[in-house]
């Protein structure tokens, strides 16, 4: 184990507060003054938090004001308060009537952006039922069963979904883009700046989306971000490092992965036909082992990466917890469709799992 020793090593303080365990309850008149990490069934923000929010539950609710990003994971997710940079949710229910300064990213059974609502940037939303009331300041996208938009758009709108709907007070400041089995319905007094484009959707496309919004995945999907989040955030110099060398080389680094997936095993198994080397056996398949764990793991955030220059224009480092979010959702997303989720998930493993065993070897080279 000295190689992932060498490579995770030294571990990244948090100056931050963490509960785990009993419902969780921040005062109006109370102040978290950094990052603040909650898992617990019900996590209540009425008070402030200067940092970051994580917050996990089955329900979770923000009302105060958070003065950095904030992800929340929940069957029920209400956001009434302020954020000032970005905000992902994954949810059951999600319901966002406050204010983001930043971009929001929502996956959910049900999206609400409720009337009065302000999304300074842009909205980014996957679901069954997709209802957008308030005003969004940048573009937006939505992939969903029944999509609604009734509030203003400051950019382009796309949307994939079964029923698409321009009702009475949209308007789009750019294009309207939409992917459906039928055309959109389009109230008289909603107004495109741009032009209105409609694209047949495919069957195969609707089927993918109706499996992950039905939560055929949702487990798949907390899972991995489980263990995408355990290393940004305990690790996340080093996952940095990683991801940075995985996406600047990725074909080479899938090759060498691939190497390794398929000489590790068998360089285990010849030295167990020594005496002296059953331990060093056992120890280079738990490494091994261990090196495919991490690699999953940083499969989704390697995709975030990759994704962040076409999608959000900017560089995904330093590394940022909606690079994170947004590349594990995707790649969960892509689960559900046949074939290509499996070839996604492996090549982005195997080039994790190259990177993971080149920067983990110039660790140990590097030792005295």
């Amino acid at each position: 184990m000295f190689l992932l020793a060498a490579l995770l090593l030294p571990l990244s303080a948090l100056a931050a507060s963490v509960h785990v365990g009993s419902d969780y309850f921040l005062k109006g008149n109370e102040t978290a003054t950094n990052d603040a990490y909650v898992i617990a069934p019900s996590a209540i923000f009425a008070g402030t938090v200067s940092g970051d929010v994580l917050a996990a539950g089955r329900t979770v609710q923000s009302e105060g004001a958070i003065g950095a990003d904030a992800l929340f994971v929940g069957e029920t997710v209400t956001v009434g308060g302020a954020v000032a940079d970005d905000m992902r949710v994954l949810g059951g229910t999600v319901r966002i009537r406050g204010k983001i300064s930043g971009d929001a990213v929502v996956i959910g059974a049900n999206v609400t952006v409720e009337e009065g609502a302000v999304v300074s940037g842009s909205v980014y939303a996957v679901g069954g039922d997709i209802d957008i009331a308030g005003s969004v300041g940048g573009e937006m996208k939505a992939a969903g069963g029944s999509v609604h938009v009734s509030g203003p758009v400051g950019g382009a709108v796309e949307i994939w979904g079964e029923e698409v709907e321009l009702s009475s007070g949209a308007s789009v400041g750019g294009d309207f883009i939409y992917h459906a089995p039928r055309e959109a319905s389009i109230a008289p007094d909603a107004h495109v700046l741009g032009e209105t484009l409609f694209d047949e959707q495919s069957g195969a496309a609707r089927g993918a989306l109706s499996r992950f919004s039905s939560g055929s995945v949702s487990f798949q999907l907390l899972a991995m971000l489980a263990g995408a989040f355990f290393l940004f955030l305990l690790f996340r110099e080093r996952t940095e490092e990683i991801l940075l060398d995985a996406s600047q080389n990725f074909w080479r680094r899938i090759l060498r992965g691939l190497l390794l997936f398929l000489i590790a095993p068998f360089a285990g198994a010849l030295l167990f036909f020594t005496a002296i080397g059953i331990p060093l056996g056992f120890a280079l398949f738990a490494l091994y082992l261990a090196g495919l764990v991490f690699s999953s793991a940083y499969a989704g955030m390697l995709l975030g990466a990759i994704l962040s220059r076409p999608l959000f224009h900017r560089s995904a480092f330093p590394l940022s917890a909606r690079t994170v979010f947004v590349g594990t959702a995707f790649l969960a997303l892509l689960q559900a469709v046949p074939y290509l989720g499996f070839a996604a998930l492996l090549l982005l493993t195997l080039a994790s799992l190259g990177s993971l065993g080149t920067i983990g070897w110039r660790r140990v080279k590097q030792m005295p």
